[in-house]
């Protein structure tokens, strides 16, 4: 079982969802991630609370990021106040 009380988890639906050619990024206005399902550009929303395909970052306080590393199933962000670089088991496959 998941921790949803911890925060900074990316759930998507399906890592086959996920293509590398197009790695997700932030929108230009910070509230959703972009990212390729294979065919098109799709987009998730960003939130604070925890719901299937949400990221669960709040933009708005983290200068760089969030980056995916595929291979490790892992999201690297940086806090704006403490400049810390941060690894987190994130993709979670169904």
């Amino acid at each position: 079982m998941m921790d949803v009380t911890s925060g900074n988890v990316a759930q998507l639906s399906s890592k086959k969802n996920i293509n590398s050619m197009y790695p997700p990024s932030f929108s230009k206005d910070m509230s959703k991630i972009v990212y390729s399902n294979g065919e098109k550009l799709e987009t998730m929303d960003i939130s604070g609370s925890y719901e299937q395909n949400v990221l669960k970052i709040d933009a708005s306080k983290y200068l760089y990021g969030p980056h995916f590393i595929f291979n490790d199933s892992k999201i690297i962000y940086m806090e704006k106040e403490a400049f810390r670089r941060r690894e987190q088991n994130s993709i979670q496959g169904k």
